[in-house]
């Protein structure tokens, strides 16, 4: 599946250089087994990541309705194995002082204390880096139990346009 605008439909539907296939069947052939698995090379992410991130992928490994259990793992490359080292010592920077590093589109105090409380709960995480990919896993218990994710989910919902 490809999620996007219909620009970026028709263009990863577009026939691609071989160095962009090469690079996508990596992708794809090494995502981990589970549920579900989303990976990108959108650079949107570069303020929770660091740069010279080349790509990203999340990966749910289960998920459990009651009580609400959820774990996987997520990965993220960059262009050098130094790159990831510094990944490494950026995140769990701003994961351990709970403070959310990107720029949010909006003042609530409500939903930036979300995003700084999902900065915090990172933070409780051991990422760990092998070559040029920076891996967390995670599971909701670490990160605050269902509690955590129904206040993550309603800040969302107030982002959600009526």
């Amino acid at each position: 599946m490809v999620f996007g605008s219909r620009k970026h439909v028709v263009a990863a539907m577009a026939e691609h250089a071989e160095p962009m296939v090469v690079h996508w069947t990596k992708l794809l052939a090494v995502m981990k087994p589970g549920i579900f698995a989303i990976t990108s090379i959108d650079k949107n992410y570069t303020p929770l990541m660091g740069s010279n991130v080349t790509d990203w992928s999340l990966t749910v490994e289960k998920l459990e309705k009651t009580p609400l259990f959820l774990s996987g793992t997520f990965s993220s490359h960059y262009e050098t194995p130094d790159a990831a080292i510094k990944a490494l010592s950026y995140i769990s920077d701003w994961s351990k002082r709970g403070k959310y590093p990107g720029t949010l589109a909006t003042t609530d105090a409500s939903i930036v204390a979300a995003f700084d409380g999902f900065a915090a709960a990172i933070g409780k995480l051991a990422p760990s880096v092998a070559g040029n990919e920076l891996t967390i896993a995670f599971d909701s218990n670490k990160l605050g139990g269902a509690e955590f994710f129904a206040g993550v989910a309603s800040h969302f919902d107030k982002l959600t346009p009526k």
